[in-house]
């Protein structure tokens, strides 16, 4: 794109999460190269929103509390209306709908364009660990496995928190650390409490420096379908055990640049988790291959490359 253009974004949530950072790093390229960008989110997350805005990025959080709501309809066509677009890129269908219905002046609309998301690899932060592993009241001898992503239903985080009570039971070093927070996290953290000994679970909520302490897991379980958090750990070198899905299998190879199991196979996620956990020659190849396969196919820069072709095309 030689051409500075005006853009705007709509997304149906502005938060941590998923689409939102494959977001936050096109915003960031696109700014750096002279656009104006403005980014409008259906709904919010308030911290994330206001972190944004401290960093210098123009955009908003509408407060949609409906399906379709009409209110936000209208703020969302008088942001549309404020100033001549070149460019709407819409990244969910959420966002789509919203800007079908409110109609749009805007030559060129990007509707959820399909393109893999963009990992940088993250250099361990000195001192990181031992001042989360302080703020959490984690011995020095845990053992660590990690789950990241927004806490919804569709997540599976109560069948990952059934699996990892094996884990506790023969390995009591072991503590699971969820990170991410969203709807459902009230119920989880309840459930936990019931279910197992909470004592080896840490919701540990939103934490924007997850990706550097990532490096300090021992394990990573990715229990959902979308890739991000998966790449990411892989990009830091930990070994992933993932739910088999098509997703997952054209991510990992099996036995190799991590593990593949059932969602609901409790045992098998217990028993690769114990495996690396004592087989540190073993944990440490995975985690290598891993990151080769994130920096190869996921890098960011191959992510933004197709961006910049997208919007060639468009124009």
């Amino acid at each position: 794109m030689s051409q500075f253009l005006q853009i705007l974004h709509a997304i149906a949530r502005l938060d941590g999460y998923g689409k939102t950072r494959q977001l936050r790093t096109l915003v960031d390229h696109q700014l750096r190269a002279g656009h104006f960008v403005r980014v409008v989110g259906m709904s919010a997350d308030r911290n994330i929103l206001n972190t944004w805005q401290e960093e210098g990025i123009d955009c908003l959080g509408l407060d949609r509390r409906w399906r379709y709501d009409p209110f936000v309809a209208w703020r969302l066509r008088q942001e549309m209306l404020r100033r001549p677009f070149d460019i709407l890129h819409c990244w969910d269908q959420a966002a789509i709908n919203f800007c079908s219905a409110v109609g749009t002046a805007t030559p060129r609309v990007l509707a959820a364009p399909a393109i893999a998301p963009g990992i940088t690899q993250t250099p361990p932060c000195e001192g990181a660990r031992a001042k989360f592993w302080a703020d959490q009241c984690l011995p020095f001898d845990s053992r660590i496995v990690a789950i990241a992503g927004q806490l919804t239903r569709e997540k599976r985080i109560e069948e990952a928190i059934w699996s990892f009570e094996l884990v506790r039971t023969i390995h009591p070093q072991a503590h699971l650390l969820i990170f991410g927070d969203g709807p459902d996290r009230i119920r989880l953290e309840r459930f936990a409490r019931l279910a197992t000994d909470s004592d080896g679970i840490r919701f540990v909520g939103f934490c924007s420096q997850w990706r550097e302490l990532l490096t300090h897991v021992d394990v990573f379980w990715h229990v959902a379908n979308s890739l991000p958090a998966g790449l990411e750990a892989m990009a830091a070198k930990v070994p992933v055990i993932a739910s088999d899905n098509s997703t997952n299998r054209d991510l990992i190879e099996e036995g190799y640049s991590g593990y593949l199991v059932p969602w609901d196979k409790r045992a098998l996620w217990a028993r690769n988790t114990l495996q690396l956990f004592e087989e540190r020659e073993l944990a440490t190849k995975v985690g290598a291959a891993g990151a080769q396969v994130a920096s190869k196919r996921f890098a960011d820069k191959i992510m933004l490359s197709a961006f910049d072709e997208l919007y060639g095309q468009a124009l």
